[in-house]
């Protein structure tokens, strides 16, 4: 529904005077009442929500609207209740197939509200029978039988009747809300009156920490965030919805392990490794799974030069990668559901718990901003170093600990960036992000090639479907090689802007 103003009322009641006070003004004549179900879908993390849009299947019809004023930006006609749960499902071409692709990437929809949503249209005549403005009135109420919780017009003005319009406009809202212009989403107003925060879930949020704040509580923030985040993407991990519940799942472990070596200085050392090591078998025990579904995902870029001959055995070897992963999954999902989760995040809560304590911290008196600035400042001083000694030529160890270094010097400036002024920390973020990127790339590579020669070698060539995995594999091995020099040859470049002289000004400004 479209409209140039919504007029909302808070009950039934209200909206039945508000009706005899026009009729005094106006005829008011009723079109036929109609009934029907909106269901809204989005990402697990609201990403279609954050950006402005809606994703609602109703009367057959899949279509992404704007929240601002419930415009159609794509539409696609759909059978049965049930929407694609990727972006990819829907035919390649398609207007809305593309928009949900760059809006939501690989993350699944997930079914988020369904309403059930009464209308009917009113003419709105002058004494002289003519139309002068169209209302459609609505109300909203929650599918399973809720009293509606929201009610509202969507007045359409006329051409030739503005001033007809606007006096109705003006009386309706001496009983109802009056909302110019956009009006309010319906799914916006359903998620207020459930108290569901679409912005609730921020994996990458801003600590806030102040300059003063003891170090060891610092510890203690990042440390319970970091469980936040993998507490929220268990189900959908065991679910298997998509596979960034996994890849954020395991941020968070490594952000947590990191914030755990970061802090040394503050945390007491025997608790403190022994909460590392946990850390750590929780991440092992999805090494498999992630390597696999990191293979799976970059099919089409690993795969994309290679002739057609290799074919065959390229989809043989996936078909593989797929049944191989399902039978990792079952390994994962009988960790997850052992008594080693629960101990291990028991462990985690209970550390946590006692720093706030300061007697359980070796250094109570240091604050979190000599830390970081010490911690930055050594991260980048051994970054330049190290990269100083690199080129095209150089093995591929040396890259790997570089990566390392940027990882960890990203996670110091994610915990931290609240001690730093905004301009010059995001300037020294941007300037990071090429590099890290295509060290990443480098690190991503290297992993594929290795995946692929283990498998290679543990090939039995007597059959044929062997034998064509094991071309394709020799096809896809000499891609890496050569995209693995390309990125190389293109370091030194990307290393002398991350080195140059105003970039190091701003890190000695910011982290001295």
């Amino acid at each position: 529904m479209k409209a140039d103003t919504c007029i909302l009322f808070d009950s039934e009641a209200a909206e039945t005077v508000c009706l005899e006070g026009l009729g005094r003004y106006f005829r008011l004549e009723p079109g036929k009442a109609a009934q029907s179900r909106h269901a809204y879908f989005d990402t697990f993390d609201w990403r279609l929500f954050a950006a402005g849009y809606s994703l609602e299947l109703a009367a057959g019809e899949l279509r992404l609207c704007s929240l601002l004023d419930d415009r159609v930006q794509a539409a696609l006609a759909w059978k049965g209740r049930k929407p694609p749960a990727f972006a990819t499902e829907i035919d390649a071409g398609e207007p809305l197939r593309e928009a949900l692709e760059e809006l939501c990437g690989i993350r699944a929809l997930m079914k988020q509200a369904e309403l059930v949503v009464r209308s009917r249209e009113l003419a709105v005549r002058d004494a002289e029978g003519k139309t002068v403005a169209r209302v459609m009135m609505g109300s909203y109420a929650f599918h399973g039988g809720s009293a509606p919780f929201l009610r509202e017009w969507r007045v359409r003005p006329l051409r030739g009747y503005a001033a007809e319009g606007r006096f109705f406009r003006e009386q309706a809202g001496r009983t109802g809300t009056l909302r110019a212009g956009e009006g309010v989403h319906p799914l916006a107003m359903a998620l207020r009156e459930r108290r569901i925060d679409p912005f609730r879930y921020a994996p990458n949020r801003d600590l806030g920490f102040s300059p003063e704040l003891p170090a060891y509580l610092a510890a203690r923030s990042v440390l319970e965030h970091a469980l936040e985040v993998v507490e929220a993407n268990e189900p959908g991990l065991l679910a298997d919805t998509d596979t960034e519940f996994l890849h954020h799942y395991r941020v968070a472990l490594r952000q947590a392990k990191s914030a755990l070596g970061l802090f040394s200085e503050v945390l007491p050392p025997d608790e403190t490794n022994a909460l590392k090591e946990t850390i750590s078998r929780l991440a092992r025990a999805s090494n498999a799974v992630r390597d696999l579904d990191v293979f799976l995902l970059k099919r089409g870029s690993i795969t994309a030069r290679l002739p057609g001959a290799f074919n065959p055995g390229v989809d043989t070897f996936f078909r593989r990668l797929k049944t191989e992963r399902r039978r990792e999954f079952k390994k994962l999902c009988a960790f997850l559901n052992s008594e080693a989760l629960p101990a291990a995040k028991l462990q985690w809560r209970t550390f946590s718990t006692r720093l706030a304590n300061p007697d359980f911290s070796p250094a109570p008196g240091l604050p979190v901003y000599a830390v970081a600035c010490e911690n930055i400042s050594r991260r980048y001083g051994r970054i330049l170093k190290r990269g100083a000694k690199l080129g095209p030529g150089s093995a591929e160890e040396p890259f790997h600990a570089l990566r390392i270094d940027f990882k960890k010097l990203r996670y110091n400036l994610e915990f931290f960036r609240s001690l730093f002024p905004g301009r010059d920390i995001r300037f020294f973020i941007r300037h990071l992000r090429q590099m890290q990127g295509l060290l990443g790339d480098l690190n991503d590579i290297k992993v594929q090639r290795d995946f692929l020669a283990a498998r290679l070698a543990r090939l039995d060539l007597k059959t044929r479907d062997s034998a064509n995995v094991a071309a394709a594999l020799g096809g896809i091995i000499a891609r890496l090689e050569e995209s693995s020099l390309r990125l190389r040859e293109g370091f030194p470049v990307a290393f002398k802007d991350l080195s140059s002289g105003r970039v190091r000004a701003i890190a000695e400004r910011l982290f001295r």
